[in-house]
């Protein structure tokens, strides 16, 4: 089955990349409604985060993304990055100050070939494992680039993993319509649910821009976050809270006292702007109006809190709230083994993985709307409680 280009219909895609790229980042550090001592936001203390490189982008000559998400980057045990290089047909080696130091596979159907890689992995051995959905096959590298075997998946098979230090997988399933999105835990013979989110009833315009019976998304539909790093993972179902499991220890919930924001037709028109543009493979971009998937989409009465969690490498997740696309990014610091810490504006950033020594690389978008990886370091002061 051939995979299909959707351009805009991956809705939770196209709000993960977005925003300009400054040549200076800015958090702005706000203290949150559940730790005192309370903090005027009108005098919210400015912490300047250092760019340190960037990969990617209309100007860059070695590597054009034609999208990136935090499906498309892992990183190993020695900070080399990975990234997917759809454009190519291959995976792009980093180390940790941004040079590419190579590449993996090429495009074609045979061994160690890619047709559409979809998402990867680091193996605890430091092989890299890649789904390549158009084969239905994972395809395995050895930790020197070496092309080692392929499989088939089973068919539970989680659609973005990770692997844990026992060698065991952790992931979550691609959402079923009418069903429910899982985030799963254990190997090919047998699998656990941790957690799970419903999937809310799509909508149906029988006939648009050629296409018979096109599926339109609910606004603001809640999504599974969740990150694991070593023997450490968090996840949260839409709530301001993050469920923290760490190695056999009993699950412990971190959670902020504070609200979800309430939603409405007007809101939801402004989310999706001009409308929907899709593309198929062979036909014309095509864009569906607003007024029309309002028609038919299903409005959730709350947005998600968080749309992404992530890990750092002192002790901390970032949890990153689910914003409207023309809102700047804001990420919630839970320290982990006390609880939340405080609020940060983002601007364009949006933390996807940390490296050893702290660095934060984000995913964002060029002047241009072209995707981009962009390394930055985090000053220690962002780490003290207000």
């Amino acid at each position: 089955q051939t995979v299909p280009t959707i351009v805009g219909s991956i809705h939770h895609v196209s709000r993960v990349l977005r925003l300009a790229l400054g040549a200076t980042l800015a958090f702005t550090l706000a203290c949150g409604d559940a730790e005192p001592p309370r903090l005027d936001p009108d005098a919210a203390v400015q912490s300047p985060v250092e760019r340190l490189w960037q990969v990617g982008g209309v100007d860059d000559t070695t590597l054009v993304f034609e999208m990136l998400s935090r499906n498309d980057v892992v990183v190993d045990s020695s900070d080399r990055i990975f990234v997917i290089d759809r454009s190519g047909g291959r995976i792009a080696v980093l180390d940790s100050t941004g040079t590419v130091t190579g590449f993996w596979g090429r495009p074609g159907p045979g061994p160690g070939e890619f047709i559409f890689p979809l998402t990867l992995a680091v193996a605890p051995d430091g092989a890299l494992h890649v789904f390549d959905a158009e084969k239905s096959r994972i395809v395995v590298f050895a930790a020197d680039g070496v092309f080692r075997e392929e499989y088939v998946p089973a068919a539970r098979r989680p659609f973005r993993f990770r692997f844990r230090p026992d060698g065991t997988v952790v992931g979550s399933s691609t959402p079923r319509r009418g069903g429910a999105m899982q985030l799963l835990v254990g190997s090919d013979s047998a699998w656990q649910a941790l957690d799970s989110i419903p999937t809310a009833s799509t909508g149906l315009i029988e006939e648009v821009c050629n296409v018979i019976g096109y599926a339109v998304e609910p606004v603001f539909q809640a999504q599974l976050a969740w990150d694991a790093r070593g023997d450490t993972l968090v996840s949260s179902t839409g709530e301001f809270a993050l469920s923290l499991r760490i190695g056999d220890a009993p699950p412990r919930v971190l959670a902020r006292d504070t609200l979800r924001r309430g939603t409405d037709r007007a809101l939801a028109a402004r989310e999706l702007g001009p409308g929907r543009s899709i593309q198929f493979q062979g036909r014309k971009p095509c864009t569906i109006p607003t007024e029309q998937l309002l028609e038919v989409a299903q409005i959730e009465p709350l947005m998600p809190a968080y749309s992404d969690l992530t890990l750092d490498t002192r002790g901390y997740a970032w949890a990153t709230r689910d914003v409207l696309s023309d809102e700047p990014t804001v990420a919630d610091l839970y320290r982990l083994d006390s609880g939340f810490v405080r609020s940060f504006l983002l601007a364009s950033a949006r933390p996807v993985l940390f490296l050893r020594n702290g660095t934060m690389i984000s995913i964002e978008r060029d002047a241009d709307d072209v995707p981009m990886l962009v390394a930055y370091r985090v000053p220690p002061e962002v780490y003290v409680a207000p």
